[in-house]
């Protein structure tokens, strides 16, 4: 159907949203009350903007809150057990969002559909609480954004087009307050930089067409949708290094436990295509039976596999006035998602790497100890990797009863083939005996 402007009157709705720690009550093993405030704010309206022509609507929402964590360690003081180090540490957060739709009539027959949306968001001293101190906390932004517009028209009275684009932008950034060593000791306190550097930007484009003939005997749909993901990373994880002390003993005497820092190339780039057709037709045979077939294409990059046609046939038939006999089979292949593909470029073993040493010196650690070089868990495709698809079978027995009375029985088979599934290839192998195994499960 067309989507038609209306006329009328500007409708809106506004809010407003307060509250403070006034009436809250203190926190476990904090000396103080934790300050809280949080604001939110929200104001929408609607209406014709131009009457019988364009209507639309706007939404502004404003969030802001600071919620509260407790750092609960002990500080280095020369003594075994460390000084009490207690303190609250308020983390804001400020949510902002605008967006806009509506629909434009170009004539009686031809509508456009917009819809325009920015979303922002920044969160301060994250990452810290129970061991972990201040100077490990981080920023974080995130920014985005979202453009849709729909296309309608009625060619004839029974030729209908349909189309559609939309384009999206995730920017999501992390920035550490500090890029300073990282010195843990386990359930003692966490200190030094955060060393979590992030800068991520995803694109997505979309788009999706649809044709539709309407025929006394034969109705046609056919139409075509593809998306282009675009992803570009800048991630660093412990890049400036980290020491791990097994008490507080041996960091005043300068023996740690391990070293770890990460090495290797931050950036990565992925993008992936995806592209699917299809043709489908309705066959009225009889007054009774009609007839239904048609088929679709699947295809998309980072995969081998283009063979991907996807057959499908199903008829209905009527038994009367009041039954109807139903039944189909058609082939249904899935894509494989992004962030499998994504992961498996990522994690191959060359981009990213993390240089352990055991027993290293300090503060200097590459003086002494024994290093050992540990990569990212290693994923590989296998070389004859295809898209998953479906195999479905149904039947189908629907009566009327009564005239307000419906039945249906429904039969439903499938057969999953070329499921995607991960498996550890370097799992230890169970070397217990049949005797051990069955006396560990009674």
């Amino acid at each position: 159907t067309c989507a038609l402007p209306i006329s009328g009157a500007w409708h809106g709705n506004a809010q407003f949203f307060v509250q403070n720690d006034k009436l809250n009550s203190g926190r476990h093993l904090s000396p103080t009350k934790p300050p809280y405030n949080e604001h939110q704010l929200g104001f929408d309206i609607s209406g014709p903007l131009l009457p019988g022509k364009l209507t639309t609507g706007f939404n502004v929402s404003h969030n802001q809150n600071e919620n509260v964590t407790s750092i609960n360690a002990h500080v280095p003081d020369g003594s075994p057990t460390g000084a009490p180090y207690n303190k609250t540490v308020v983390r804001p957060s400020t949510q902002r969002n605008f967006s806009t739709n509506g629909v434009y009539q170009l004539n009686e027959s031809n509508s456009l559909r917009y819809g325009i949306q920015k979303r922002s968001q920044v969160s301060k001293n994250q990452n810290l609480g129970e061991f972990t101190l201040e100077e490990r906390a981080a920023t974080q932004r995130n920014n985005n954004s979202n453009f849709e517009i729909r296309q309608f028209s009625a060619i004839s009275p029974r030729t209908l087009f349909e189309s559609s684009l939309q384009l999206q932008r995730n920017h999501n950034r992390r920035t550490p307050a500090s890029q300073g060593v990282q010195i843990n000791i386990t359930n003692v306190f966490n200190s030094g930089g955060a060393q979590n550097d992030l800068d991520n930007k995803q694109d997505n484009y979309q788009f999706s067409t649809l044709l539709t003939r309407l025929g006394e005997k034969l109705t046609i749909k056919t139409g075509a949708e593809g998306a282009h993901r675009r992803n570009d990373s800048f991630s660093k994880n412990t890049f400036v290094g980290a020491f791990t002390f097994l008490n507080l003993q041996d960091y005043y005497d300068g023996k740690p436990l391990q070293y770890r820092i990460g090495r290797g190339n931050p950036r990565f780039k992925f993008n992936q295509t995806e592209v699917g057709m299809f043709m489908q037709n309705d066959l009225k045979l009889s007054p009774r039976l009609t007839f239904m077939y048609g088929v679709r294409y699947e295809i998309q990059t980072n995969i081998s596999d283009h063979n991907n046609w996807d057959p499908r046939i199903a008829f209905a038939y009527g038994l009367g006035k009041a039954t109807v006999i139903r039944a189909g089979a058609g082939v249904f292949h899935q894509r494989i998602q992004n962030n499998t593909l994504e992961n498996a470029a990522r994690e191959n073993g060359d981009v990213q790497y993390t240089l352990v040493l055991n027993f290293p010196t300090y503060p200097d650690p590459f003086v002494g100890g024994t290093a050992s070089t540990t990569p990212r868990s290693i994923r590989v495709l296998d070389r004859d990797l295809a898209a998953p698809y479906v195999l479905a079978y149904m039947a189908s027995y629907e009566r009327t009863f009564f005239t307000n009375l419906f039945v249906s029985v429904l039969y439903d088979y499938t057969v999953d083939v070329h499921r995607v599934r991960t498996r550890n290839t370097n799992a230890p192998r169970d070397t217990r005996s049949a005797v051990q195994i069955g006396r560990a499960h009674v």
